[in-house]
């Protein structure tokens, strides 16, 4: 008789030793529960997926597709999913449902050469007023959603009304400023991988591995992340405090997260390698 394969169907694999037919019980009923576990949590998040969806209608992409795609970041969410790591599932999912519903997004807006920044100004734009309309009980104002970015009404203005031209990645938003729209608008309501390590392992765990990088390395992370003035700076920002041209800043961001990469460890390393 041929031995098993180590990755053999562990029920199908005559075992005479009864300590070991318990202990390949065991491992089976875990396999089992472990994805019957994944399909609740699934099953209980599928509205979830449907009112996040209908927060990107109207950028090119049919309502049902994009439901269709977050299930998809859902499924991929409760695959990559590690309770153990103490944070709830649907605050893990809901980067990987907003990716998946961004990409399709992306995609559409290749097809009619709409440029994919310009997309995320008009979403955040859109998330600003339904969300301020949410909590106020009615239509929010142009005014209200630009002091909720933080930023003009005639910018505001100016990024609804792009849906009908494109707009340059670099190309400066006026106003007297020099900011490009993909710096000048930063985008708080989808986190970057970057922002999901740190809701993931906690800011107190990436403020340890801050204090270990050099000053100036040590400040750009941390306006990057938001960490000292509850907000975060774009590369240009910090580099008029700093004395230094974007690409400079964006040189010393990149070497902080590489010792950031190196210095996390345990339970961080797999969301650091996101990075």
């Amino acid at each position: 008789m041929m031995a098993p394969s180590q990755g053999g169907d562990l029920m199908s694999t005559p075992i005479h030793d009864p300590g070991r037919a318990r202990s390949s019980l065991s491992i089976y009923l875990q396999e089992i529960g472990r994805y019957a576990a994944r399909g609740d949590l699934v099953t209980a998040n599928l509205a979830f997926v449907v009112r996040v969806a209908r927060r990107y209608s109207g950028l090119g992409v049919a309502l049902e597709d994009l439901i269709s795609e977050g299930n998809l970041g859902l499924l991929e969410a409760a695959r990559h999913f590690d309770p153990a790591r103490g944070t709830r599932f649907i605050t893990y999912a809901v980067w990987w449902i907003r990716k998946a519903i961004l990409d399709a997004v992306s995609n559409q807006a290749a097809a009619v050469r709409l440029p994919h920044t310009q997309l995320r100004q008009i979403r955040l734009v859109l998330d600003a007023e339904r969300e301020l309309s949410r909590d106020l009980g009615r239509d929010a104002g142009r005014d209200q959603v630009a002091r909720h970015l933080q930023t003009t009404t005639a910018r505001v203005d100016r990024i609804l009304q792009m849906k009908t031209r494109e707009l340059s990645v670099d190309q400066t938003t006026g106003d007297h400023s020099e900011l490009p729209f993909h710096e000048s608008l930063v985008d708080v309501r989808t986190p970057s991988p970057e922002a999901a390590l740190i809701r993931a392992e906690g800011r107190a765990r990436v403020r340890v591995a801050l204090e270990a990088l050099g000053e100036r390395e040590r400040r750009v992370l941390a306006d990057r992340f938001g960490l000292r003035r509850g907000r975060v700076l774009s590369l240009r920002e910090i580099g008029g405090e700093l004395g230094l041209s974007r690409e400079a800043v964006r040189l010393i961001e990149n070497r902080a997260k590489k010792k950031i990469r190196r210095m996390v460890s345990g339970r961080s390393r797999r969301a650091a390698a996101t990075l």
